[in-house]
C-alpha cells in the first residue's frame, strides 16, 4: 500500500521575518503495511533546487523547517 497523507495538499504563508530553523509545518501520513513496509520516510522528491534551498523536511518526523532567510523582493527580481 502507498502511504496516505492527512491532507491532499498543504498551503501556508511564511513571513520574511520567520527565523531560520523555525518549524513551519508538520506533515503526516499513514501506511497500513506491517513492519518495514509500513515505515514512512518524508522527502521533497519533486521539489526544485530553489525550494530545497529554503525548506527542509525531517525524513523521520515530517517536520518542515525554514532553512534559509526569505526575501520576496529578491526572489521576484
Amino acid at each position: 500500500h502507498s502511504p496516505i497523507f492527512e491532507r491532499e495538499a498543504y498551503f501556508l504563508g511564511v513571513s520574511e521575518k520567520t527565523d531560520v530553523n523555525t518549524s513551519i509545518l508538520h506533515v503526516h501520513a499513514n501506511d497500513n503495511d506491517i513492519g518495514r513496509n509500513g515505515w514512512i520516510t518524508y522527502d521533497f522528491s519533486d521539489a526544485s533546487d530553489e525550494f530545497r534551498t529554503f525548506f527542509s523536511v525531517d525524513r523521520r518526523t515530517g517536520v518542515v523547517r525554514l532553512r534559509s532567510s526569505l526575501d520576496y523582493e529578491r526572489r521576484t527580481n
